[in-house]
Protein backbone atom coordinates (compact mmCIF):
# COMPACT_ATOMS: atom_id res chain seq x y z
CA UNK A 1 0.00 0.00 0.00
CA UNK A 2 1.29 3.45 -0.86
CA UNK A 3 2.27 6.02 1.76
CA UNK A 4 0.95 9.61 1.83
CA UNK A 5 4.32 10.81 0.50
CA UNK A 6 4.19 8.39 -2.45
CA UNK A 7 0.61 9.35 -3.31
CA UNK A 8 1.43 13.05 -3.02
CA UNK A 9 4.46 12.61 -5.28
CA UNK A 10 2.42 10.76 -7.92
CA UNK A 11 -0.33 13.37 -7.91
CA UNK A 12 2.20 16.21 -7.91
CA UNK A 13 3.82 14.75 -11.03
CA UNK A 14 0.47 14.50 -12.81
CA UNK A 15 -0.57 18.03 -11.81
CA UNK A 16 2.75 19.57 -12.88
CA UNK A 17 2.62 17.66 -16.15
CA UNK A 18 -0.82 19.30 -16.63
CA UNK A 19 -2.32 15.83 -17.04
CA UNK A 20 -4.89 16.89 -14.44
CA UNK A 21 -6.30 20.27 -15.39
CA UNK A 22 -6.79 23.30 -13.13
CA UNK A 23 -10.09 23.09 -11.30
CA UNK A 24 -10.45 19.32 -11.60
CA UNK A 25 -11.78 17.60 -8.46
CA UNK A 26 -9.59 15.21 -6.49
CA UNK A 27 -11.99 12.96 -4.60
CA UNK A 28 -10.54 11.03 -1.67
CA UNK A 29 -12.32 7.84 -2.71
CA UNK A 30 -11.10 8.06 -6.30
CA UNK A 31 -7.54 8.85 -5.19
CA UNK A 32 -7.58 5.93 -2.74
CA UNK A 33 -8.76 3.55 -5.46
CA UNK A 34 -6.27 4.84 -8.04
CA UNK A 35 -3.26 4.51 -5.72
CA UNK A 36 -4.30 1.47 -3.68
CA UNK A 37 -4.35 3.29 -0.37
CA UNK A 38 -6.74 4.16 2.42
CA UNK A 39 -8.90 7.27 2.38
CA UNK A 40 -6.83 8.58 5.28
CA UNK A 41 -3.66 8.23 3.22
CA UNK A 42 -5.36 9.95 0.28
CA UNK A 43 -6.51 12.77 2.59
CA UNK A 44 -3.00 13.27 3.98
CA UNK A 45 -1.54 13.35 0.47
CA UNK A 46 -4.05 15.96 -0.63
CA UNK A 47 -3.32 18.05 2.46
CA UNK A 48 0.39 17.96 1.58
CA UNK A 49 -0.38 19.26 -1.90
CA UNK A 50 -2.61 21.88 -0.33
CA UNK A 51 0.30 23.14 1.76
CA UNK A 52 2.36 23.31 -1.44
CA UNK A 53 -0.27 25.50 -3.07
CA UNK A 54 -1.27 23.31 -6.02
CA UNK A 55 -4.42 21.82 -4.47
CA UNK A 56 -7.18 23.76 -2.75
CA UNK A 57 -9.63 22.49 -0.13
CA UNK A 58 -13.12 23.97 0.08
CA UNK A 59 -15.78 23.24 2.67
CA UNK A 60 -18.49 20.93 1.34
CA UNK A 61 -16.69 20.64 -2.01
CA UNK A 62 -13.50 18.78 -1.14
CA UNK A 63 -10.16 19.07 -2.88
CA UNK A 64 -9.40 20.18 -6.42
CA UNK A 65 -6.40 21.22 -8.48
CA UNK A 66 -5.74 24.92 -7.97
CA UNK A 67 -7.21 27.24 -10.54
CA UNK A 68 -5.45 30.55 -10.08
CA UNK A 69 -7.64 33.57 -9.47
CA UNK A 70 -6.54 37.10 -10.29
CA UNK A 71 -5.88 37.70 -6.58
CA UNK A 72 -3.78 34.51 -6.39
CA UNK A 73 -1.63 35.65 -9.29
CA UNK A 74 -1.24 39.19 -8.00
CA UNK A 75 -0.19 37.94 -4.58
CA UNK A 76 2.27 35.37 -5.93
CA UNK A 77 3.86 37.89 -8.25
CA UNK A 78 3.94 40.54 -5.52
CA UNK A 79 6.28 38.22 -3.65
CA UNK A 80 8.42 37.65 -6.74
CA UNK A 81 8.53 41.34 -7.60
CA UNK A 82 9.70 42.26 -4.10
CA UNK A 83 12.33 39.56 -3.70
CA UNK A 84 13.72 39.38 -7.23
CA UNK A 85 14.03 43.14 -7.64
CA UNK A 86 16.02 43.27 -4.41
CA UNK A 87 18.13 40.32 -5.56
CA UNK A 88 18.90 42.03 -8.87
CA UNK A 89 19.88 45.21 -7.06
CA UNK A 90 22.23 43.20 -4.82
CA UNK A 91 24.32 41.97 -7.76
CA UNK A 92 26.70 44.94 -7.40
CA UNK A 93 28.13 43.66 -4.13
CA UNK A 94 27.27 39.94 -4.23
CA UNK A 95 30.14 37.41 -4.02
CA UNK A 96 31.37 36.14 -7.36
CA UNK A 97 30.23 32.60 -6.58
CA UNK A 98 26.61 33.81 -6.39
CA UNK A 99 26.94 35.54 -9.76
CA UNK A 100 28.35 32.27 -11.09
CA UNK A 101 25.30 30.59 -9.60
CA UNK A 102 23.00 32.78 -11.71
CA UNK A 103 25.05 32.03 -14.82
CA UNK A 104 24.98 28.28 -14.11
CA UNK A 105 21.24 28.35 -13.35
CA UNK A 106 20.66 29.99 -16.73
CA UNK A 107 22.69 27.25 -18.44
CA UNK A 108 20.55 24.58 -16.79
CA UNK A 109 17.42 26.48 -17.77
CA UNK A 110 18.50 26.68 -21.40
CA UNK A 111 19.35 22.97 -21.44
CA UNK A 112 15.95 22.08 -19.95
CA UNK A 113 14.07 24.34 -22.37
CA UNK A 114 15.86 22.87 -25.38
CA UNK A 115 15.27 19.32 -24.13
CA UNK A 116 11.52 19.80 -23.60
CA UNK A 117 10.00 23.28 -23.59
CA UNK A 118 6.58 22.06 -22.44
CA UNK A 119 7.72 20.09 -19.39
CA UNK A 120 7.94 20.14 -15.62
CA UNK A 121 11.73 19.93 -15.91
CA UNK A 122 11.79 23.22 -17.80
CA UNK A 123 9.51 24.83 -15.21
CA UNK A 124 11.65 23.66 -12.28
CA UNK A 125 14.77 25.01 -13.99
CA UNK A 126 12.97 28.31 -14.60
CA UNK A 127 12.01 28.60 -10.94
CA UNK A 128 15.57 27.73 -9.88
CA UNK A 129 16.94 30.51 -12.09
CA UNK A 130 14.74 33.03 -10.29
CA UNK A 131 15.76 31.52 -6.95
CA UNK A 132 19.40 32.12 -7.92
CA UNK A 133 18.61 35.81 -8.41
CA UNK A 134 16.99 35.98 -4.98
CA UNK A 135 20.03 34.18 -3.51
CA UNK A 136 22.09 37.28 -4.33
CA UNK A 137 20.57 38.79 -1.18
CA UNK A 138 22.60 36.29 0.88
CA UNK A 139 19.67 35.62 3.23
CA UNK A 140 19.08 31.97 4.20
CA UNK A 141 15.66 32.91 5.62
CA UNK A 142 14.54 34.57 2.39
CA UNK A 143 15.84 31.60 0.39
CA UNK A 144 13.84 29.25 2.64
CA UNK A 145 10.73 31.40 2.31
CA UNK A 146 10.91 31.34 -1.49
CA UNK A 147 11.56 27.58 -1.44
CA UNK A 148 8.25 27.15 0.39
CA UNK A 149 6.53 28.65 -2.65
CA UNK A 150 8.51 26.63 -5.16
CA UNK A 151 5.91 24.01 -6.14
CA UNK A 152 3.16 26.59 -6.57
CA UNK A 153 5.58 28.76 -8.55
CA UNK A 154 6.54 25.83 -10.78
CA UNK A 155 2.85 25.17 -11.42
CA UNK A 156 2.29 28.78 -12.47
CA UNK A 157 5.33 28.64 -14.75
CA UNK A 158 4.08 25.36 -16.29
CA UNK A 159 0.87 27.10 -17.34
CA UNK A 160 2.91 29.91 -18.90
CA UNK A 161 5.20 27.49 -20.74
CA UNK A 162 2.24 25.56 -22.13
CA UNK A 163 0.82 28.84 -23.41
CA UNK A 164 4.17 29.72 -25.02
CA UNK A 165 4.21 26.43 -26.92
CA UNK A 166 0.58 26.76 -27.99
CA UNK A 167 1.33 30.32 -29.14
CA UNK A 168 4.32 29.13 -31.21
CA UNK A 169 6.84 31.02 -29.08
CA UNK A 170 10.17 29.28 -29.61
CA UNK A 171 12.84 28.49 -27.04
CA UNK A 172 15.14 31.36 -28.03
CA UNK A 173 12.36 33.92 -27.65
CA UNK A 174 11.13 32.33 -24.42
CA UNK A 175 14.63 32.55 -22.92
CA UNK A 176 15.38 36.11 -24.04
CA UNK A 177 14.31 37.78 -20.78
CA UNK A 178 16.29 35.33 -18.66
CA UNK A 179 19.35 35.77 -20.85
CA UNK A 180 19.17 39.55 -20.46
CA UNK A 181 18.79 39.28 -16.68
CA UNK A 182 21.76 36.90 -16.53
CA UNK A 183 23.96 39.18 -18.60
CA UNK A 184 23.13 42.24 -16.51
CA UNK A 185 23.76 40.41 -13.25
CA UNK A 186 27.05 38.90 -14.38
CA UNK A 187 28.13 42.41 -15.45
CA UNK A 188 27.03 43.72 -12.02
CA UNK A 189 24.73 46.21 -13.75
CA UNK A 190 22.15 46.39 -10.98
CA UNK A 191 19.93 49.01 -12.64
CA UNK A 192 19.64 47.00 -15.88
CA UNK A 193 19.15 43.74 -13.97
CA UNK A 194 16.36 45.22 -11.87
CA UNK A 195 14.60 46.65 -14.94
CA UNK A 196 14.87 43.28 -16.65
CA UNK A 197 13.45 41.42 -13.66
CA UNK A 198 10.53 43.81 -13.25
CA UNK A 199 9.67 43.79 -16.96
CA UNK A 200 9.74 39.99 -17.01
CA UNK A 201 7.54 39.74 -13.92
CA UNK A 202 5.05 42.33 -15.18
CA UNK A 203 4.67 40.57 -18.53
CA UNK A 204 4.22 37.10 -17.05
CA UNK A 205 1.86 38.27 -14.33
CA UNK A 206 -0.39 39.79 -17.00
CA UNK A 207 -0.21 36.60 -19.09
CA UNK A 208 -1.09 34.37 -16.16
CA UNK A 209 -4.02 36.60 -15.21
CA UNK A 210 -5.26 36.36 -18.79
CA UNK A 211 -4.90 32.58 -18.80
CA UNK A 212 -6.61 32.26 -15.44
CA UNK A 213 -9.51 34.45 -16.55
CA UNK A 214 -9.94 32.39 -19.70
CA UNK A 215 -9.91 29.15 -17.70
CA UNK A 216 -12.55 30.49 -15.32
CA UNK A 217 -14.82 31.43 -18.22
CA UNK A 218 -14.25 28.10 -19.95
CA UNK A 219 -14.73 26.02 -16.81
CA UNK A 220 -13.25 22.59 -16.10
CA UNK A 221 -13.99 19.29 -17.74
CA UNK A 222 -15.68 18.05 -14.58
CA UNK A 223 -13.84 14.74 -14.49
CA UNK A 224 -13.28 13.19 -11.10
CA UNK A 225 -9.80 11.98 -10.22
Amino acid sequence: MNSPAHVAAALRTRILSLEIAPGEPLREVAVAEAYDCSRRTAREALLTLGHEGIVIHERNRGASVRRFTRLDVEDLYRVRRTLEAQGARACRRAPQELLDGVRDAYSRLADAANAAQDSAGHAFADMEFHASVIALLQSPRINAFFANLSVEMVYAIRLLHRDEVESDIGVAEALADHRGIRDAIVARNSALARRGVLAHIDENEARLIRLSSAATVGGSSGRTR
